[in-house]
């Protein structure tokens, strides 16, 4: 893959005419792992969903056919913006909120959130403690926290091991996330997905019903 540095700074925060892009590969790349983590999530409606790393919104746009409200949130300019237009109707309708910002510190009220969807976003956690504290402080007691990752032997393959902007995962990796998100909720799913060759997991973790404090 020629300059996989480059391409990764783009995927961690697209930004310009490249960017946007990389946006539109992305879309059509996550069409398969969205499908899958949408059924995982299995969003109902009226509940308030959180997509965090919400790209160009097409995660968006699936939950809210679900009838779900959504806060979208990305720390990409470029792909707040991108949002804001492709949703104006539904921010007015007070459907969506978009937000560009660190998501280790959410603008969100705690315990108002009951679900958290994150697709291809999870390389970009490198202050995991952090988001995870504020992961499971959005979340009600019983909310769902669903991921989708491409696996670190596909990303290795593509030279993103060689990046600084990416951290892989394999299962082990994503269980041990997981514990951290739910240690006191039921066993999280792991389902493996092959997508145009290149392997990855939905991760599905559900809080526990009685709120516990964060790690």
């Amino acid at each position: 893959m020629a300059d996989p540095t480059g391409l990764a700074r783009q995927l961690a925060a697209p930004s310009g005419l490249t960017g946007r892009l990389v946006g539109g590969l992305m879309d059509i790349a996550n069409r398969k792992p969205l499908r899958h983590s949408i059924a995982a999530l299995a969003p109902r409606v009226g509940e308030h969903v959180l997509d965090l790393g919400a790209g160009t919104g097409a995660g968006t746009a699936r939950l809210l056919r679900a009838g779900a409200r959504v806060t979208a949130i990305d720390h990409a300019p470029l792909m707040v913006a991108t949002i804001r237009r492709r949703f104006r109707p539904d921010i007015d309708a007070g459907r969506v909120v978009a937000h560009q910002g660190d998501f280790a510190a959410l603008p969100i009220i705690g315990g108002s959130v009951d679900a958290v969807l994150a697709v291809n976003t999870l390389y970009f956690w490198h202050r995991p403690r952090e988001i995870i504290g504020e992961v499971r402080r959005v979340l009600r007691p019983g909310g769902r926290f669903v991921a989708y990752v491409t696996d670190a032997a596909t990303m290795t393959r593509w030279g993103m091991d060689k990046a600084a902007t990416h951290r892989l995962y394999d299962a082990a990796a994503l269980l041990a996330l997981a514990t951290a998100i739910a240690p006191d909720g039921p066993p999280p799913r792991l389902e493996p997905i092959t997508t145009l060759g290149a392997g990855g997991f939905v991760l599905s973790v559900t809080l526990a019903k009685t709120a516990t404090a964060s790690p």
